[in-house]
C-alpha cells in the first residue's frame, strides 16, 4: 500500500467520512504458459504424435523426450497455448521464450526461438551447444522500438523455434523444453471504498 486517502467533513462539530480509498503499486509480475497444441509441426517427436507434448515439461526438463530435426531447410515448430490475460494497467512488458536445446554440430546448425504476434514472426538469437543447455530470448519491444501493449501480449498467437542452417549437412538438432513467459509491472491502482455522501 503506497497511499491512504480519507475525505471528511464536519457538521456541528461531528466529523463524517465521505470517502476512503487506498492506492497500491505492484511491481515485477511474471506469467508463463506451456504449449498445449501444434500450429505447425515440422520437427520429429521422439515419442507420440504431438510435438508440443515432448517439450512441455516445467520447471524440470526431461531430456529423454524431445523434438529433433536433421534436414537442411529452415523448418520450424509453432506451438499454441492458452492466451495471456494481463490486467489493463500492466506496464513495462517484455516477452521471453525459453528453450532447452542442443545440436550435434554448432558450426553447421543452430536453433532460434520464435514469437508470433500480429501475423509477424519475431526471430530470436541463435543458440546451440553440443550438450543440452537452456537459453532465454527476451523481446523488450515490437519492431521500431515500439513498446508492447496489453492487447499485444494478450493476443500473442504462437511461440516456438526454427532451424538456422549455416552449412547444410545431416547433423541433428534437438529441443527438449520450450515455454513462453511475460514479465511486467502494474501501475498504481486506486480502489475507492465508498461510504456514501450525507448530502
Amino acid at each position: 500500500i503506497t497511499g491512504i486517502s480519507i475525505m471528511t467533513f464536519s457538521v456541528s462539530g461531528t466529523v463524517y467520512v465521505s470517502q476512503f480509498y487506498v492506492e497500491v503499486h505492484y511491481v515485477s509480475y511474471a506469467a508463463y504458459r506451456l504449449a498445449n497444441g501444434d500450429e505447425m509441426a515440422l520437427w520429429s517427436p521422439s515419442t507420440g504424435s504431438y510435438n508440443y507434448a515432448t517439450i512441455d515439461e516445467y520447471p524440470n526438463p526431461n531430456d529423454s523426450d524431445y523434438n529433433s530435426y536433421g534436414g537442411t531447410d529452415p523448418d520450424r515448430d509453432l506451438l499454441s497455448f492458452t492466451n495471456f490475460n494481463l490486467p489493463y494497467n500492466a506496464t513495462d512488458m517484455a516477452v521471453r521464450v525459453h528453450i532447452r536445446c542442443m545440436t550435434e554440430n554448432p558450426a553447421s546448425k543452430m536453433i532460434r526461438p520464435i514469437l508470433h504476434l500480429n501475423q509477424i514472426n519475431y526471430i530470436g538469437h541463435v543458440y546451440g551447444t553440443e550438450s543440452y543447455d537452456t537459453h532465454t530470448m527476451i523481446w523488450l519491444n515490437k519492431p521500431g522500438s515500439i513498446p508492447f501493449t496489453v492487447a499485444d501480449i494478450n493476443n500473442i498467437e504462437y511461440f516456438g523455434y526454427i532451424a538456422d542452417i549455416i552449412e547444410p549437412d545431416e547433423t541433428v538438432m534437438y529441443v527438449s523444453q520450450c515455454w513462453i513467459e511475460v514479465i511486467y509491472d502494474l501501475g498504481s491502482v486506486v480502489n475507492p471504498l465508498q461510504f456514501g455522501t450525507l448530502f
